[in-house]
């Protein structure tokens, strides 16, 4: 028995010898992150890049290509090249849509879609809401059903933004442009079971998702016997209350989409409705976004 203690003690030992021998790990491939530009580059574009990057902390893209590097030769001699490129539809968690674009290669319109950029779109996101960066384009496109045209596409880790035509824009017109973006920011950050949303969603006293029956009404009511129980929305197909995502997101699109005063003086009569009104509103400061 004691000659099968001593070997497996002697074999512990040898293993933990052995591991002490071992030479430190090091992580391959430490350079710096490849959205940053080279500190080495020059060249206008690039000058352009860096400048934005020191004024706002986001990494500013005209190009999907992160870095195409050689890595090594193949046995004819030709070289190994390793590309990785940006990858707008990139989430770990769901599958996004596709997406293709055009690069801008006018240095005057480079210029333009920063200032869109600078004036219109980063003096409404706070810290929580900045994208770690921005890919300007000339033209966006995003496929669902069929390839269509956007203005935008909010990734994981990057935000693009189509600029053609914004020149010839007025002001009002990018303004009303950028609330999409707005909208799809906040919301895409923010979900109905979050922990600031309690008060809202206790204001619809347990009736997300019930029938118009439990709450006394027939099944066709009155936007106003709605109106009266704080929800702006309902099945009609259902005749139910809308659940709880859907009355989150009824809300999220009033602040975005109504100007306050307006949406105030319609649902005036209401008090349960301007109540979540204000919560919403106040949800939405605190995620970052600044009116």
């Amino acid at each position: 028995m004691k000659k099968i203690y001593y070997i497996i003690l002697l074999s512990l030992l040898t293993v933990t010898f052995s591991c002490s021998k071992e030479d430190d790990l090091e992580p391959t491939d430490m350079r710096y992150d490849y959205f940053t530009v080279s500190p080495d580059a020059n060249d206008e574009e690039s000058i352009l890049r860096r400048k934005f990057y020191e004024d706002h902390n986001i990494h500013l893209l005209f190009n999907d290509t992160l870095r195409h590097e050689q890595r090594g030769t193949y046995a004819d001699g030709t070289p190994h090249w390793f590309t990785e490129l940006l990858d707008l539809s990139y989430d770990i968690t769901t599958t996004k849509n596709e997406t293709r674009f055009t690069y801008i290669r006018d240095h005057q319109k480079q210029e333009e879609g920063i200032r869109y950029a600078e004036t219109y779109i980063l003096p409404h996101l706070g810290e929580g809401l900045r994208p770690y960066s921005i890919f300007l384009v000339e033209t966006l496109e995003e496929y669902g059903w069929r390839w269509k045209t956007v203005a935008y596409y909010n990734g994981k880790r990057c935000l693009a933004l189509a600029t053609q035509g914004i020149a010839e824009m007025e002001e009002e017109e990018l303004k009303e442009r950028c609330i999409d973006i707005f909208y799809n920011i906040v919301d895409s950050k923010t979900n109905y079971y979050d922990e600031e949303l309690n008060d809202f969603m206790a204001l619809g006293n347990n009736l997300h998702g019930e029938t118009l029956e439990s709450a006394g009404l027939s099944d066709d009511p009155t936007n106003e016997e709605i109106y009266a129980l704080g929800f702006l929305t309902w099945s009609t197909w259902y005749r139910e209350f809308p659940s709880r995502s859907s009355d989150f997101t009824s809300f999220l699109k009033a602040v975005f989409y109504q100007k306050e005063e307006d949406f105030k003086a319609r649902y005036a009569s209401y008090p349960l409705i301007l109540q979540k009104y204000d919560i919403m509103k106040e949800v939405v400061k605190q995620k970052g976004y600044i009116f």
